[in-house]
């Protein structure tokens, strides 16, 4: 499917007043063919066109050509027509082919006639009527074609779907059919043109008038009768049709078309399409021409063009009080037209060759224009300048005071009718200006002087100025380059972005709001009483300021070239109202004259449809259904096309979601809805801009559903956050539970260990003393009562110690400071148990107590009699299993804040120790130094760091080292 835009070519009408106006569209902007065969408007507004290589759709903007790539059952079209469900049926060369906006059905039939008539009735049976070479009317039903009338000569086939009536003409007599047979209604003379029909497709009979040869009765339908509605006669070798009732007949005959009469008169082309096979009329009642040189577009006249064949380049037009036209072009001096004719001719009167968009008439018929020369004053046959070599860019006539106002560089003049000028500039108090674009004056004879830089409002009569710019937010606007005062004393403005408004009792001006206009207004005049005419770049608008101003609506009607304005970016002040009530406009290429009363904006609406949903077409009839689109798709992308003949210059669009707030106007003729949840979705979307309420009739909606996986659905999210925090819950409270169970068990295990602990202190304690004990017995024997008895309060002094040191371990806490003692507590026990080794070994060996440099004992706590076995053992195993008198030493230090206790003796060593008591099975270890080692292993596990490390002492001799890790 191929989509060509538009590229509108104007055929514009000569300076004659009764050229019809119309366009013509060709391959060039976009047609598959140039000879046309069939035309039809559907109920959704579309055109389409049938021709002799495709079929084509045509949405008021640009052509779709479908062909048989498409599923077109053939390329050449005969006829064309629509079902009752809203489907296009097309007849093609081989037979019919059915499009419901999504795909093509075709039903082959191998026809050998190329004239065809083509109805679909109230039942839905398609009738195709071959008119010649074998002539038969077949009737359509289910997919199979059934010849009803077969075999009888030349047939035509007509439907009257008012009265839902098939009429037959064949051997010059009428028939209506009914029931697949045939009931004769008039018999005799009939026949039927080739190249003509009826716009509305109702159906008409043609006959020889009794008068004479070349005269012809033209026949409507009436129930059972025919009624004459029109005389067909040669005038000068011409045909001509003279209505005798209200029809809707067009014929084509000898390079001629005639199309009926809407209000004006009938139109007639000459030469422009000198073989039609179809017409058809829109809702703005334009005809549409299927030609054999193109489509036509035929305008309803309201305008008529002066081409620039003939004058060009126009600023301003004025009339004077002979009603003739004076025409200022910027460039090529002024031009005249005469009331009388329509020749154009260069005025004599003229001085200047640069015309500025300025014109005015005094009430001594004086005219003036704003010239690059300066102000130029033409009096009769008579021209001169004031304000010599200085231009005049706008012009303003009080009649009242006989004052004429003109607009210049950086200001304005004000001349009163003896030519005495008073300058207003800058220094006067006038807003910062290049120079003045436009001058109008208020129901209070006030001027208002508006340039691109904003606005200034004079009174003459005492010289005050008061300034409206957008800075001081005294204006909508930039600048104002246009004013109009209407019969009701209102003042209109032009600004740059639309039209606004002086409202005199509060000193304010407003903006008409509008969708529709938003660029610069460069014209303002009355069209009547209820209706302004503006112009901007993007064509006329008609304003309804009644309806604006009783009702608070704004309404603007679109005339531009697609519904008969010809002329491109009309000019600033561009308007003329001659005495007829014709508006003259001047434009960028021509001059234009407006009919008011000829002019019908019907049809001004946008309908809307849409074409595709992820790039898959969509049938006509697709609101009939909710469609459901494909399981985890959430994005989706809808195409839609704007339908009508009236358009803007920029097609807009507005879509809206679920009944939501509508989207900001837009050109993108898609919408693109990405991440969309689980659901239902109504979209809606209608096409502008316009500044009315969104209308049903006008929109077109799509609904569909969103399927997405579980865990893409709008309630996943929630749940599955909910389900992560509860299992985070129980996994925080099973982790706090297996805590709580595993300090529980921590503690168990620690009291279990510490009880350990603590056996094996109770184990050492009747240890220590049995061996103190046994020293204190030995003295008993020996009769050394005294010392026995000194020995007895050192053993009292010394369990009074033990039971301290017993109470410090029994804390529940047994790894910190509370369950150890002073190392200066463990020295004294330490200390007390040497003198009693000492005593009973009568002196055996000498001990010392070492410190390293500042070091102090009472800084450092350790677990309670962990040192004492050590220091037995050295004694037990090492000095006194010599003969000789030895040593011991206690060495106490810090090292990087760990403690470290030294148990030094030059006894008989490890290795000796071990031969001596080889023959008792035993070690060095006494059961002490087992005891505590049981403990130390006991207390690391608990969270101490205890390490024991054993050394041999040279020459002889064992070194313990004890440390205390922090």
């Amino acid at each position: 499917m191929k989509v060509l835009f538009i590229c509108l070519m104007i055929l514009g009408c000569s300076g004659q007043a009764t050229a019809q106006a119309f366009r013509l569209f060709t391959m060039r902007e976009g047609l598959s063919q140039m000879k046309i065969t069939a035309l039809h408007i559907d109920k959704r507004g579309y055109l389409w066109i049938g021709t002799r290589n495709g079929l084509n759709k045509f949405d008021g903007e640009k052509f779709t050509v479908f062909t048989e790539q498409d599923g077109l059952l053939h390329n050449r079209i005969h006829g064309i027509d629509e079902d009752t469900s809203g489907n296009l049926v097309i007849l093609t060369y081989n037979g019919l082919s059915l499009y419901n906006g999504q795909k093509f059905s075709s039903y082959p039939q191998p026809f050998t006639s190329v004239l065809f008539d083509l109805a679909v009735d109230h039942t839905n049976t398609i009738w195709i009527c071959e008119r010649y070479a074998n002539p038969t009317l077949y009737a359509f039903r289910k997919g199979i074609y059934k010849p009803v009338i077969k075999n009888k000569g030349s047939l035509r086939f007509q439907y009257d779907k008012t009265n839902r009536q098939k009429w037959i003409t064949n051997g010059g007599k009428v028939f209506r059919l009914s029931d697949d047979s045939l009931d004769l209604v008039s018999d005799g003379g009939y026949f039927f043109y080739p190249t003509s029909g009826d716009v509305l497709q109702r159906p008409y009979f043609v006959k020889d008038h009794n008068d004479g040869p070349g005269k012809r009765l033209l026949y409507y339908t009436d129930q059972d009768s025919l009624v004459p509605v029109a005389i067909s006669q040669e005038v000068d070798t011409k045909p001509e049709i003279r209505d005798l009732a209200d029809n809707y007949i067009w014929n084509s005959v000898r390079n001629q078309l005639d199309l009926p009469d809407i209000g004006n008169g009938r139109v007639i082309f000459r030469n422009e399409f000198p073989i039609t096979n179809d017409v058809v009329k829109d809702a703005a009642d334009q005809f549409w021409i299927g030609s054999e040189n193109g489509l036509g577009q035929v305008f309803n006249n309201a305008f008529s063009s002066i081409p620039v064949s003939e004058i060009t380049n126009v600023w301003t037009i004025i009339e004077d009080q002979n009603k003739d036209l004076w025409m200022g072009t910027y460039g090529n001096g002024l031009f005249k037209k005469s009331k009388t004719g329509n020749r154009i001719f260069r005025a004599k009167e003229g001085k200047a060759l640069h015309y500025f968009a300025a014109s005015a008439m005094d009430k001594k018929s004086r005219l003036y224009f704003g010239t690059s020369l300066g102000l130029e004053i033409i009096d009769g046959n008579k021209s001169s300048f004031v304000w010599q070599n200085k231009a005049v860019f706008s012009l303003c006539y009080d009649a009242k005071r006989d004052l004429m106002v003109f607009g210049t560089l950086e200001g304005a003049g004000v001349m009163d009718a003896k030519g005495s000028i008073q300058f207003y500039g800058l220094k006067e108090g006038l807003h910062p200006n290049h120079y003045i674009q436009s001058i109008g004056m208020d129901k209070r004879g006030r001027f208002w002087l508006g340039s691109y830089s904003g606005l200034s409002r004079l009174d003459p009569n005492t010289g005050e100025i008061r300034n409206y710019t957008k800075a001081s937010e005294k204006l909508p606007s930039q600048g104002v380059y246009c004013s109009f005062l209407d019969a009701d004393g209102r003042l209109w403005l032009g600004g740059d972005n639309g039209l606004m408004w002086y409202d005199d009792t509060k000193d304010s001006i407003h903006l008409v709001s509008s969708h529709v206009v938003q660029s610069m207004v460069k014209s303002i005049i009355d069209l009547d009483t209820k209706q302004l005419l503006i112009a901007t770049k993007d064509g006329l608008f008609l304003f309804d300021k009644l309806k604006y101003l009783d009702e608070g609506q704004t309404a603007f009607s679109i005339i531009n070239i697609s519904n008969g304005y010809p002329g491109i970016d009309p000019g600033f002040n561009a308007f003329c109202k001659d005495a007829l009530g014709k508006i003259w406009i001047c434009s960028s290429l021509s001059v234009e004259q407006l009919d008011p009363a000829r002019l019908k904006l019907k049809g001004q609406g946008l309908k809307v449809n849409i074409t595709h949903v992820n790039s898959r077409p969509l049938p006509f009839q697709h609101k009939i259904k909710s469609w459901t689109m494909p399981k985890g798709v959430s994005n989706v992308v809808i195409r839609f096309d704007a339908i009508g003949f009236t358009r803007p210059l920029h097609t807009k669009f507005q879509y809206r979601l679920n009944k939501g707030p509508w989207t900001n106007w837009m050109e993108q003729n898609e919408a693109i809805l990405n991440d969309l949840r689980d659901g239902s979705y109504l979209f809606e979307v209608r096409a502008g801009p316009s500044d009315e309420e969104a209308d049903a009739s006008f929109t077109d909606e799509f609904l569909f559903v969103i399927q997405l996986p579980f865990y893409k659905r709008g309630w996943f999210p929630p749940l599955a956050i909910g389900l992560t925090l509860f299992f985070i819950l129980l996994s925080v409270l099973y982790f706090i539970r297996q805590r709580r169970a595993e300090n529980r068990y921590k503690k168990q295990l620690n009291e279990a260990r510490y009880l350990r602990s603590q056996l094996l202190l109770s184990q050492l304690n009747p240890h220590f003393i049995f061996n103190v004990l046994a020293n204190i017995q030995n003295k008993i024997i020996f009769n050394r009562k005294e010392e026995a008895s000194n020995a007895i309060v050192s053993l009292s002094k010394l369990l009074r110690n033990f039971l301290q040191v017993s109470y410090k371990g029994n804390t529940i806490h047994p790894v910190t400071s509370e369950s150890e003692i002073l190392l200066s507590t463990e020295i004294e026990l330490l200390k007390a148990y040497i003198e009693f080794e000492q005593d009973k070994s009568n002196g055996h060996f000498e001990f010392s107590i070492e410190y390293a440099t500042n070091f102090h004992p009472d800084n450092h706590t350790l677990p309670p009699m962990l040192l004492q076995p050590f220091v037995e053992n050295a004694i037990q195993h090492g000095l006194l299993l010599q003969e000789k008198k030895g040593n011991l030493w206690l060495k106490f230090g810090a090292s990087n804040q760990d403690l470290y206790c030294i148990i030094e003796d030059d006894g008989v060593g490890m290795e000796q120790s071990k031969e001596i008591h080889k023959e008792r099975y035993a070690t060095h270890d006494s059961l002490g130094s087992k005891i505590v080692k049981e403990r130390i292993q006991l207390l690391n596990e608990m969270g101490y760091q205890i390490t024991i490390q054993s050394l041999s002492r040279l020459p002889q001799g064992t070194t313990i080292q004890i440390t205390f890790k922090e």
